[in-house]
């Protein structure tokens, strides 16, 4: 079972993830699954098609002087890999973004039988890529930590327009996911 060892159904949804510029977007899903890191550690991998921006973050770090500051997010029509690894808030960072998937409540997620199981898991990563294709908004938040660095803090909400106007086309999506496998 590797990464998912330990999983449990109770865990608290959060959203503290990298690795997703800073944006907030409508996208698609084209894979999720499990990656070996450099290190020979495993992460979760969530590969989005950016299907429109919704709102883009001034870079954190503008002091205010000079230039405007620089807005940041990953355009239209690419392809967003966000990245969570293990760690202490990794089985709520999972069930969050599952929950956005599904379209569930926390109750509903929590159920030990048809909630987000680690089968469930084990399913949505496997080759057959069951939830490719679903849209969700993501929002991916720059946040100044008290120690003055910056992370992207990731939330998703299960997006009520499957078919918005500028999503990407079927075709687009089947390359995504062939390219992504």
């Amino acid at each position: 079972m590797g990464i998912f060892d330990g999983y449990k159904a109770s865990a608290k949804p959060t959203g503290n993830h990298t690795y997703l510029l800073p944006g907030r977007y409508l996208a698609t899903i084209a894979a999720t699954k499990i990656v070996k890191k450099r290190n020979g550690s495993e992460a979760f991998v969530n590969e989005l098609l950016i299907n429109s921006v919704l709102h883009r973050y001034e870079d954190p770090t503008f002091t205010g002087s000079g230039d405007a500051p620089k807005l940041l997010c990953n355009p239209k029509g690419t392809t967003g890999s966000h990245m969570i690894n293990p760690g202490d808030y990794f089985d709520g960072d999972i069930k969050a973004m599952a929950m956005a998937i599904e379209g569930m409540d926390e109750a509903a997620a929590s159920d030990e039988e048809t909630g987000i199981t680690l089968d469930y898991l084990l399913e949505l990563t496997g080759p057959d890529q069951p939830k490719a294709g679903v849209v969700v908004e993501v929002n991916a938040q720059p946040i100044v930590t008290q120690a003055g660095k910056i992370f992207t803090r990731v939330e998703y909400v299960r997006s009520n327009l499957p078919h918005h106007e500028d999503c990407i086309t079927d075709e687009d999506l089947s390359a995504a996911v062939a390219n992504s496998l």
